[in-house]
């Protein structure tokens, strides 16, 4: 790892850390200080690289803080005209701070479930399918089917494909892919319902008139107050709402 637009190489793994034509998970942590910085990286739950007491703030930076990261070859500590190739999937950030989801989580993957059935509430209208659950999961996302509503205070909700297999759930979050197509600025919000309870998300995701994703989410689940099971997120339903 190293600060990239100085060219400063912070810490090497060891030559064959990384395997070639297999895939493997791989967490990195960072801390940015002057004189505290660390460095860990971590190849299925193996440390492959740590480095402490150290300067990890970028050359030219002032605080401890980031604003855009680099994963892959940049040609400045790897040959530039050797052909790099890799495939990279799942995404997630922790943060240290916090009660919940505070350290590594070792080999873990992001399990998408989409619309499935019709959930129990159904008030926005739909064009492009039979129902709107169906209208909903638009891979596309694209004008050829999609729910739409400009009532305040209308919102549906969705069962989803009931395929999680496993008991440990870190967390949930629901993507949403909207647009507005009025001058009437409208406010999405996520809804989700567990355990028979309906809650709605906090956050305002204010529309514009390209689709783009909202997220939102649970850490934990609110209903029980502590972390999710599969057999809950199997059950759960989502779904999205107007607000002012």
């Amino acid at each position: 790892l190293g600060d990239k637009f100085s060219g400063t190489l912070l810490v090497a793994s060891k030559p064959g850390s990384f395997y070639e034509q297999e895939w493997f998970y791989v967490e990195v942590y960072y801390k940015i200080d002057a004189t505290a910085g660390e460095v860990m990286v971590r190849i299925n739950t193996q440390t492959v690289v740590s480095l402490v007491s150290a300067n990890t703030v970028p050359v030219g930076a002032t605080g401890s803080y980031f604003d855009s990261y680099f994963i892959g070859a940049d040609g400045v500590h790897s040959n530039p005209a050797a052909n790099i190739e890799a495939y990279w999937d799942d995404f997630y950030f922790n943060s240290s701070a916090g009660t919940e989801n505070n350290t590594f989580f070792g080999n873990v993957k992001v399990k998408a479930q989409l619309t499935f059935a019709a959930g129990d509430v159904t008030t926005w209208s739909r064009v492009g399918a039979a129902a709107n659950y169906l209208a909903a999961n638009n891979p596309a996302i694209d004008d050829t089917k999609y729910v739409y509503s400009p009532t305040t205070g209308d919102y549906d909700l969705y069962a989803m494909d009931p395929s999680l297999n496993t008991p440990i759930v870190h967390a949930i979050q629901t993507r949403i892919a909207a647009r507005q197509d009025d001058a009437t600025q409208r406010i999405l919000h996520a809804m989700i319902k567990t355990g028979g309870v309906e809650f709605e998300g906090t956050i305002d995701h204010y529309l514009n008139q390209s689709y783009t994703y909202y997220m939102d989410i649970w850490e934990l689940n609110p209903d029980t107050g502590v972390g999710w099971t599969g057999a809950e997120v199997n059950a759960l339903q989502v779904g999205p709402k107007v607000d002012t």
